[in-house]
């Protein structure tokens, strides 16, 4: 599930997903389709830091293993926060 927000260079992205479940997230900077800037699966579940370029940035919400593959549908809660 894809959320798209759109920020300017210099400011801070504060992204956090609350999950009990095998459910993480990725940031994709502006104009990427898949290269993340941001990897849930390797760093948690927690990202806070300055943006490079201003744009349309993707938060990327995703399931993997068995979940993934047996298309299971767990609640999470997202949390962004854009300032500066």
């Amino acid at each position: 599930m894809d959320y798209k927000l759109t920020a300017n260079k210099g400011q801070k992205m504060l992204v956090t997903l609350d999950t009990k479940y095998n459910t993480y997230f990725n940031i994709l900077p502006p104009g990427s389709t898949a290269d993340a800037m941001f990897s849930g699966a390797m760093k948690g579940d927690r990202f806070e830091g300055e943006l490079p370029m201003k744009g349309t940035y993707t938060i990327r919400v995703y399931q993997m293993g068995a979940d993934k593959s047996s298309k299971a549908k767990h609640d999470f809660k997202l949390y962004v926060k854009i300032s500066g």
